[in-house]
């Protein structure tokens, strides 16, 4: 039996959010999404995902700085 693997989508837009997180529901993924780095790390730490979709520019912290924050 496969896992429903789980996806986080994390944009500051909430329209892109939207689109996406119903796109992905109907693939077949779980997932969540966050407005932005510190939300979306938040999340992390007491809900871990298999893979990270993140928009590269957004207020606060960007992508790459995102990337660079450990969860675990």
């Amino acid at each position: 039996m496969n896992a429903q693997k789980r996806v986080m989508f994390v944009d500051d837009e909430e329209g892109v959010r939207v689109s996406w997180n119903r796109y992905l529901s109907q693939q077949g993924f779980s997932v969540t999404t966050a407005q932005d780095g510190a939300n979306a790390i938040s999340q992390l730490r007491s809900e871990p995902v298999d893979v990270v979709v993140s928009d590269l520019k957004m207020p606060g912290m960007e992508q790459l700085a995102l990337t660079a924050v450990p969860v675990f």
